[in-house]
């Protein structure tokens, strides 16, 4: 996969909730466009779209790639998917979790890392339990650890 020349990233957000991105203004590499969509219609959409299979490029627009970065990314026909997993609670844990969480990660999981590109894991730890559920996905998974930023 290439990118265009000179990257451009689209960051989606609620549209009360400008402020998830503190510093970062519009320009010539950053656009923001607001999700006009409540948390429940947001959550609702979401899931009825993984459930059905219905694709949201169309609600998208035109970009490159999508990277969800909790676990499942939208239903997409044309767009490039990455995902990234920070943990394996809902199968490890599931008393942790709602019925109605479980039942949409045990779902929406499989069907996004089948469709994802990429799978980005934050430790080893998760990289190396997701490849022992799924060993599919061993060779489109990989570890970015976190970092802290400069001010810590």
């Amino acid at each position: 996969m290439s990118l265009d020349t000179p990257d451009e990233f689209v960051f989606l957000y609620p549209l009360n909730r400008r402020n998830l991105l503190p510093g970062l203004t519009s320009g010539a590499h950053y656009k923001f466009r607001a999700i006009r969509f409540t948390l429940k219609q947001r959550k609702l959409l979401w899931m009825v779209s993984n459930l059905a299979h219905l694709p949201l490029d169309g609600l998208l627009g035109s970009i490159d790639v999508f990277h969800a970065p909790d676990f499942v990314g939208p239903w997409l026909t044309y767009t490039p998917l990455v995902i990234t997993m920070h943990d394996l609670a809902p199968w490890l844990y599931p008393e942790t979790r709602t019925w109605l969480n479980l039942l949409f990660y045990r779902t929406a999981f499989p069907a996004s890392a089948r469709r994802a590109m990429r799978i980005i894991t934050d430790s080893e730890s998760t990289r190396n339990g997701l490849c022992k559920w799924w060993p599919a996905l061993d060779e489109k998974t990989v570890t970015v650890h976190l970092a802290p930023g400069a001010h810590y």
